[in-house]
């Protein structure tokens, strides 16, 4: 069978040999298609690409996602193909299988293989060992990748029952300036002529090793940073490793000199882990608060901003920022030396750029055996005793899933994670997943190396976004590239 049609030049299909039960093409649509039936030893899905007309695709950002089910709809394992540019440079072009484990996803990438082409023909069989066969002549690295076994086993082991197509265009255009289709066919041969279509490179000198791209990692802070973690864990300003009740409100970095400031922390116990809800802000004499959902609160009003927009707060000197899922609260445009970081849901980073003996807070220290210049009053109790530091211990079992948080650039993130796992709790994949991107995050700030992937994250970060602004006070969505309509149906 040999296929031309108008606008999808670089398609050139030639002897394609399917079965009499070979499925039909069908146009990709935007969100998360119907479940459907999927035995792995005679069916695949194949995809075809190609650019409307004779432009050259700009701004893509999409991911394509294939879920791989149990019979009892349970996420065994994905596949996906993310490609992102900006203009016509691209910033991202891998695919990936993921794989659950427990809680957590563990994915294995190929950076390597698509080269910054977007491919015009894609075959995915998830019982050959490179499940991808890209333009009919390429296969990934994930025959040979180890970190691949978790996907293997789950493939073996004969559980995959269904499989869910999913198409999130992040971008919000890539079907305004793409043909894409595909079609779930039983086959045992496919092959075609295509030529891949070639975009611009993302730097000079080709791909990187590192799983972080360059263009994604900013510079580390010029400043001092503490962080504050669920489960009462700070790792501090000196780099030291405290852990405390909070039960109180909390003073967790402020200095009373010239030109004072002040940032508290109220905590409360969310999914049975005690986690950072809200952080009050004071400076010049007035006051403001970021809570849980990425709100932020002015004088008792919400202040309406945009995903990436830089807001500046009115008559404070700050300015507000939503990127990377932390909303990041800049005051040093007014004269205050520090940048505040929340993931809206239960922890935070503070990068201190200016220290004096006028700091005080869990930040710097509390060493003066009260916590009076450090600890307000309980929150649901205010008769309660705060200026006593009680007996705190830390969980003792060590737990094997946080083996993976003992080598990041920061010790207090394991111990973060013990907390999470104390008592035999589980954690919520939510929960793992703001520890991950903390990690991430922590050594961003402080030009650690970042070797992980965010660990119990979804697929798609839109959902992420969905959850944390759910659990919030209500507000209507503000974020880009994640249309309500595929979300909040």
């Amino acid at each position: 069978v040999s296929t031309q049609s108008t606008g999808m030049k670089l398609l050139v299909f030639s002897a394609i040999l399917i079965s009499i039960y070979a499925e039909t093409w069908m146009p990709v649509k935007r969100g998360q298609g119907n479940t459907v039936d999927f035995n792995p030893e005679s069916q695949v899905f194949e995809f075809r690409i190609a650019p409307k007309g004779n432009s050259q695709p700009r701004d893509l950002d999409f991911n394509l996602v294939v879920r791989f089910l149990d019979s009892k709809n349970n996420l065994l394992a994905l596949s996906s193909m993310l490609f992102q540019q900006k203009g016509e440079t691209v910033l991202k072009d891998f695919l990936r299988l993921g794989t659950r484990d427990g809680k957590r996803m563990v994915y294995c990438y190929d950076r390597r293989i698509l080269n910054e082409k977007l491919p015009s023909f894609l075959q995915q069989d998830v019982m050959d060992p490179s499940v991808f066969l890209i333009n009919t002549s390429k296969t990934p690295n994930f025959a040979n990748n180890k970190v691949c076994k978790l996907w293997h086993d789950v493939v073996a082991s004969g559980k995959i029952a269904y499989a869910q197509f999913a198409f999130w265009d992040n971008g919000r255009n890539a079907l305004r300036q793409l043909d894409m289709e595909f079609r779930m066919l039983t086959t045992e041969t496919a092959t075609t002529t295509q030529q891949p279509i070639t975009l611009a490179a993302t730097t000079e000198g080709g791909q990187l090793d590192n799983l972080e791209l360059a263009s994604e990692m900013p510079p580390a802070s010029e400043g001092d940073v503490c962080s504050v973690y669920p489960g009462g864990v700070v790792d501090n300003v000196h780099k030291e490793s405290e852990h405390y009740d909070m039960n109180c409100y909390h003073v967790l970095a402020a200095s009373f000199g010239t030109n004072p400031w002040f940032i508290y922390g109220a905590y409360d116990d969310f999914d049975d882990k005690k986690s950072c809800r809200a952080l009050s802000v004071y400076v010049g004499g007035r006051g403001f608060e970021i809570s849980r959902g990425w709100m932020i609160n002015m004088d008792g009003h919400k202040e309406l901003y945009q995903e990436g927009d830089v807001h500046e707060l009115p008559d404070v000197g700050c300015t507000a920022q939503l990127k990377n899922l932390y909303l990041s609260v800049d005051c040093r445009p007014g004269g205050y030396p520090f940048v505040l970081h929340y993931d809206g849901y239960m922890l935070a980073h503070i990068e201190v750029f200016s220290k004096s003996p006028d700091n005080f807070g869990l930040c710097f220290e509390n060493s003066r055996g009260k916590r009076i210049n450090w600890q307000l009053h309980k929150q649901d109790r205010p008769d309660r005793d705060c200026t006593i530091q009680p007996d705190i211990t830390d969980c003792a079992a060590q737990v094997p899933q946080c083996a993976e948080f003992e080598n990041a650039c920061d010790a207090s993130l394991a111990r973060a994670c013990n907390e999470l796992y104390c008592e035999g709790k589980e954690p919520t994949p939510e929960q793992i997943c703001s520890l991950s991107q903390a990690r991430r995050k922590k050594c961003q700030l402080t030009g650690g190396q970042v070797n992980a992937e965010p660990t119990g994250c979804p697929d798609d970060m839109c959902l992420r976004k969905f959850f944390i602004l759910g659990v919030g006070c209500p507000q209507d969505p503000f974020f880009t590239g994640c249309p309500i309509e595929n979300y909040l149906a």
